[in-house]
């Protein structure tokens, strides 16, 4: 997965080109098993295909809707969001997710997630994660998530330059659900 993101710029909770009109921002939760397969069977696809290029931005808004354990995950990654390697934790997050209601996020397991990322300081993640600047950056992920309605753990919120953003609904978490529409976005918004 490191391989996949290496060279595409990082800023904070986005990846990809800071140029590029289309962004789609992606409300999940680390424990969520829905957001887990997104992660690991789709969105893999997404990057090589749209990101990578330059096409989309992809944001990554943290939602904590599955208890406590939930919570102790965002703070982790927004506190890496602060060292512009939220998307490298996310991905070595759900290809480590245990069982939903199993208890796995320790401050161990979030050690260990983050200690392999390069260029991560883990010592400096593990001070900040529970800071109230972390506390408020979690607040604005969940305001614009409350704001929209956003029904389920794993939402989508589409923007395409200054038009105003709209919640796409994909048939499934497949790659094909997203490819198709956002080829032929990028080939309406080239016109």
């Amino acid at each position: 997965m490191q391989r996949l993101l290496a060279g595409i710029p990082q800023s904070a909770n986005a990846l990809g080109s800071p140029h590029t009109p289309i962004a789609l921002a992606e409300f999940a939760d680390l424990r969520c098993p829905y957001c887990a397969s997104f992660a690991t069977q789709a969105l893999p696809r997404i990057i090589s295909r749209f990101v990578r290029p330059g096409h989309l931005r992809l944001v990554f808004r943290n939602l904590d809707s599955l208890r406590s354990g939930s919570l102790r995950a965002a703070q982790m990654a927004a506190a890496l969001d602060n060292q512009d390697h939220i998307w490298q934790f996310v991905e070595l997050a759900y290809h480590n997710q245990g069982d939903e209601n199993s208890g796995y996020v320790t401050h161990s397991y979030l050690r260990a997630i983050a200690q392999p990322i390069p260029g991560v300081d883990v010592t400096r993640a593990t001070r900040e994660h529970t800071t109230a600047a972390v506390k408020e950056q979690l607040s604005q992920t969940a305001s614009p998530a409350s704001r929209l309605k956003l029904a389920a753990t794993l939402s989508f919120l589409l923007s395409v330059n200054d038009r105003a953003p709209r919640i796409p609904s994909p048939s499934s978490l497949e790659s094909r659900a997203f490819t198709g529409p956002l080829q032929k976005l990028l080939t309406a918004n080239d016109g």
